[in-house]
């Protein structure tokens, strides 16, 4: 008796199964309404670069083109190391005794892959190359010296040594010669690292992370309350006074830090956790819709144009008097005239706007007061003029407002309702995207769902619910078998206009 060839039944049932699939038509399905398929998420404000000053756009956009890395990104980040390299140095004058600082907190919110470690290494990278160009600078000590006379009252040796090492002058019985190099980045965003680092000067530090949970210090501890609270007032950099046995009171003359850091849509939720402690409203949120390019990097673009611009911002002298070490911007009239009129539209939008949406309007004043500040002294840098500058113009006000209304506002607004929420597509959707990856006419519950490789639904009473919500879809529906004994079969047809909606890559 002749075996059965089975390398060509196997070749024959492979032609009839292309054969079907090839086969399926489109007869006998409904139009699949292709709107719950859809990202629920809004559509990303555009970058808008047309309100940059000419020499910061130019640079912006050079430096993104180059590195081909997405342009809200690399826009974001030059905002971010701008504010860093001001510190404290300079400072908007509000009122006789109120003012506003430059730094900004500013966080990155993009999937993996899509660009934010390029954006973070364009900061390291500027600030590194200023840190690395700083000479150590000999001030005499005046005899007054505030932040001398403190240090000599602290009992601890120790902790003088530490502030010594930060750049304050010589320490009776420190043995540490200090340096008065200006420092940039913040290595340790601990209570300790703070306070260690500010004590010393108040030039303000800057955090650069990849990922922000870790720098907010969330992970759990006794400190992790402590040091949320402590980086949270950093945002409006007035004095403050850290206490502990050890050392005593220390008191940070300016407590001022400039954060860029950098997290992934889903980590939002966690980031901003369960109480409203005005964590969404200190940071400016960059979320781009990232088109991913397959181009190369061939060059870094304009990057020493940024690299002169913060070392010229870093090397702003302060005023250096006890209690005044900033030096201070006036508002022009037309300037805060056009601050006026864009709070009068903000404190409107406050009163239909939901609790987390007023906490970005309450402070879009403060935010646009800084990017207004910030944008006027980068261009005033890249052109070469005197450092820090005339007050702030009504141009400079207008540039400030207007990053705020198209664009941070409308970014912090989808960041924190709709980034906020820990699905934003639901079961059935992940699963009618699965269905047309596998592009099968017919699939099995069991091995294709349950079981099938990439599969985003497994448990059986899920499965049963979405495919049920997509058979009411038009999605699917089952297939009809002939009767035989035994488990009825668990066999699905998929509607081939579901693949319409989903072209296949290779055709």
């Amino acid at each position: 008796m002749n075996k059965p060839d089975t390398t060509q039944a196997a070749i024959t049932s492979e032609t009839e199964q292309h054969a079907g699939t090839r086969a399926a038509t489109e007869v006998g399905w409904v139009d699949i309404d292709p709107t719950f398929l859809a990202n629920s998420r809004s559509p990303a404000p555009a970058f808008p670069l047309a309100v940059l000053p000419d020499r910061f756009c130019d640079m912006v956009s050079g430096i993104a083109t180059a590195r081909q890395v997405n342009l809200d990104l690399v826009g974001a980040s030059a905002l971010a190391v701008t504010a860093g390299a001001v510190g404290n140095r300079v400072r908007i004058s509000i009122t006789e005794r109120r003012t506003e600082p430059a730094n900004l907190f500013i966080c990155l919110v993009v999937e993996p892959g899509d660009g934010k470690t390029e954006a973070i290494d364009i900061a390291r990278e500027s600030f590194n190359a200023v840190q690395a160009a700083a000479t150590d600078k000999i001030v005499p000590v005046q005899p007054a010296d505030h932040m001398l006379t403190q240090v000599e009252q602290h009992r601890n040796l120790d902790a003088r040594k530490k502030l010594a090492v930060e750049g304050l002058s010589p320490v009776r019985d420190a043995a540490v010669t200090p340096s008065r190099r200006r420092q940039l980045l913040l290595s340790e965003a601990t209570v300790a690292g703070v306070r260690d680092a500010l004590a010393a000067t108040p030039d303000g530090r800057v955090v650069v992370s990849d990922e922000l949970l870790t720098v907010m210090n969330l992970s759990g501890g006794s400190e992790a309350i402590k040091a949320r609270g402590l980086l949270l007032e950093a945002f409006d950099g007035k004095p403050h006074v850290v206490a502990n046995a050890r050392d005593g009171e220390i008191t940070i003359e300016a407590l001022q830090l400039t954060i860029l850091g950098a997290t992934q849509p889903e980590r939002v939720a966690l980031l901003l956790g369960s109480a409203h402690d005005g964590m969404a409203p200190r940071f400016l949120w960059c979320a781009p819709d990232v088109v991913r390019t397959d181009e190369m990097a061939e060059s870094d673009g304009p990057m020493d144009d940024l690299i002169v611009a913060l070392k010229r911002l870093a090397d702003i002298e302060p005023r250096g008097l006890p209690g005044a070490y900033p030096q201070l911007i006036a508002v022009s009239s037309e300037a805060r005239e056009i601050f006026r009129a864009a709070t009068a539209g903000w404190n409107e939008r406050r009163a239909v706007s939901s609790t987390i949406v007023k906490s970005l309007l309450g402070r879009a004043r403060a935010q646009a007061l800084r990017l207004a500040l910030n944008l006027a002294l980068c261009e005033r840098a890249l052109a070469g003029d005197e450092l820090p500058g005339a007050a702030i113009s009504g141009e400079d006000a207008q540039r400030g407002v207007e990053l705020m209304n198209r664009y941070f506002l409308v970014m912090g607004e989808r960041v924190v309702t709709e980034f906020n929420r820990r699905e934003i597509e639901s079961p059935t959707v992940h699963l009618a995207r699965y269905l047309a990856r596998l592009r099968k006419p017919v699939v099995n519950a069991r091995d294709d769902l349950r079981r099938g490789l990439g599969s985003p639904v497994r448990d059986a009473e899920d499965v049963g619910r979405c495919m049920e919500e997509l058979r009411l879809r038009g999605v699917v529906r089952p297939q009809e078998r002939a009767t035989q004994a035994g488990r009825p079969s668990k066999d699905w047809e998929v509607n081939p206009k579901l693949w319409k909606l989903f072209p296949s890559p290779h055709g």
